[in-house]
């Protein structure tokens, strides 16, 4: 029960680290939204698209890879060999793809059809040599089992990123800066606020004493940075493959536009809309899904190579179902309440214009979370290329759909097509974890139960919108959310999609268990796998 306990508590650590993470994004772009204004954001975002593709293509899959290097072996030298064999090597990646940036700034900015935000790339540069650094400290500690350090780092860069950012970019509007100089101001705040991160990373490192000791006459064994590459490459190629599309995205979306008759400023106008406002609120339920999957690969491995068979059924029943019973809520709501949330928050112009993105864009996050779920599954199994096999699928389906829908409906082509490449690569991993045997679950407990309580929050939430119309904006997004967030609750815990062993694993667990007990009348949780607790308990 431990070992389920503390991988629970990974996911609550990442899971607020997350939210916090993306809470200090929406608070960076809300208020960047009015000091560099619309054009502003369409040169940082097309510079932020092309910063994200060289972040996955050299360190994405780091964090992960390490975690299941570490957590597979229990010999405190070779984990520090693997370690400096990260640093040194993403270390040098992350400073060529630096070089690189500073010194193509234009060639690269062209190819997506934006040279104006090659001045943007220039601030990016290092900031990529830091992130791979904190990349594979990250990746050691989350091997270790110890989130905290992961969790703490990225809410410190959030923090830093945000207020650095705002005031940098409110400088350079005061000055009188063009659009395309302020949004570099803007980028320089993120740059800033990784360094910090990689300190006090650095600094807690420091802390480990095991890791730094020394044991004369050991000799690593050969072939480490092969074997360092072998795991982190599989493991980043799905976000590489899915971070090449948003790139020729951006591209594709810009030519497209101005292809239908929109000016190269109008084209850049909408797409700032589209990925400053609906994208950030739409990537915002993922963050809280990705620790599922970062706390359940070392788990997970582990219990695969003690060849535990319930404990691998019960952390792959739990993960999923987690998975569910945040995404499906976060789909009705965003869907319900895309207007009166994006008017809440930014400029109503701008967030009228985007509130069809973002309802749009709402079912795709089941479809997100399903994959990133069903990514984990498989890279902790050993299969860690069926991932980017599953949204490369996607990604080719997307293309071709959203070349056409965007030629034939504009902008809104764009979320239709997001839609269509998350739901076919859901789809595929979902048949590629089928067959290695990794779906033995109660699919009424996992999926039905949870999207019928997200479809009646839904429509608690839509009830409850129509009866506040005429309101403020701030009651217009609170009530429909309470009384959404209230049913679906109700009904969660009425159909068990909420049960007392979950609620157990909570601080606060034991009282909650006993209100469950009270309204639902259950005297023993109800498992995943249909068993009782204490049959569990017993096994593990």
């Amino acid at each position: 029960m431990r070992g389920k306990k503390n991988f629970f508590i990974g996911i609550l650590l990442l899971t607020i680290s997350g939210a916090a993470v993306k809470i200090c994004g929406l608070l960076f772009k809300i208020p960047l939204v009015s000091i560099i204004g619309e054009d502003g954001m369409g040169y940082f975002n097309s510079a932020y698209v092309i910063y994200t593709f060289f972040y996955v293509l050299t360190t994405s899959g780091l964090p992960l890879g390490m975690s299941i290097l570490i957590s597979g072996t229990g010999d405190p030298f070779l984990k520090r060999r693997y370690l400096r064999s990260a640093l040194w090597s993403f270390g040098l990646l992350g400073l060529g793809v630096c070089l690189l940036l500073m010194l193509f700034p234009h060639q690269i900015a062209r190819l997506v059809g934006n040279e104006p935000a090659s001045s943007c790339l220039k601030v990016m540069g290092f900031t990529l040599l830091f992130v791979c650094l904190a990349g594979a400290i990250r990746g050691y500690f989350q091997g270790e089992k110890n989130m905290l350090p992961t969790a703490v780092s990225q809410v410190v860069e959030a923090v830093f990123k945000t207020a650095l950012g705002i005031l940098f970019a409110y400088y350079a509007v005061q000055k009188g800066k063009e659009p395309y100089e302020t949004a570099s101001y803007a980028l320089f705040g993120i740059t800033v606020g990784s360094f910090i991160s990689l300190v006090y990373l650095i600094l807690r490192l420091s802390r480990e004493k095991e890791l730094f000791r020394k044991q004369p006459g050991w000799k690593a064994p050969k072939g480490i940075c092969k074997k360092l590459f072998s795991v982190v490459l599989p493991v980043s190629a799905s976000s590489v493959v899915l971070s090449i599309s948003s790139v020729l995205d951006l591209g594709m979306v810009m030519r497209r536009l101005q292809s239908t008759g929109f000016t190269p400023e109008e084209a850049n106008r909408m797409y700032g809309n589209y990925s400053g406002l609906a994208i950030p609120l739409f990537n915002l339920p993922p963050v809280l899904i990705a620790p599922i999957a970062a706390a359940l690969i070392p788990h997970l491995t582990s219990a695969l190579a003690e060849r535990n068979s319930l404990k691998t059924k019960k952390l792959i029943g739990s993960a999923l179902k987690l998975t569910m019973l945040i995404s499906a809520p976060c789909v009705s709501g965003l869907a319900v309440l895309a207007e009166p949330i994006l008017c809440l928050l930014f400029q109503e112009d701008a967030a009228v214009t985007a509130a069809p993105y973002l309802t749009l864009l709402a079912p795709s996050i089941l479809f997100v979370a399903l994959f990133t779920a069903g990514s984990g599954l498989l890279q902790a199994s050993g299969e860690r290329n069926k991932p980017m096999i599953a949204i490369a699928v996607g990604v080719v389906f997307k293309q071709i759909s959203s070349y056409i829908l965007i030629g034939k409906y504009g902008m809104t082509g764009a979320p239709i097509g997001t839609f269509i490449c998350y739901s076919a690569a859901a789809l595929l991993i979902f048949c590629f974890a089928e067959k290695e045997g990794l779906l033995q679950i109660s699919f009424s407990s996992v999926f039905f139960f949870p999207l019928l309580c997200g479809t009646l929050c839904g429509l608690a939430a839509k009830a409850t919108l129509w009866l506040v119309q005429g309101t403020g904006r701030i009651w217009q997004v609170l009530l429909p959310v309470l009384s959404g967030g209230t049913g679906y609750l109700i009904s969660a815990l009425l159909t068990g999609c909420v049960d007392e062993e979950a609620l157990s694993l909570l601080p606060i667990g034991s009282r909650l268990s006993g209100m469950l007990k009270k309204i639902v009348g259950r005297k023993n949780g109800v498992k995943n796998d249909g068993t009782s607790k204490q049959t569990d308990e017993r096994a593990l």
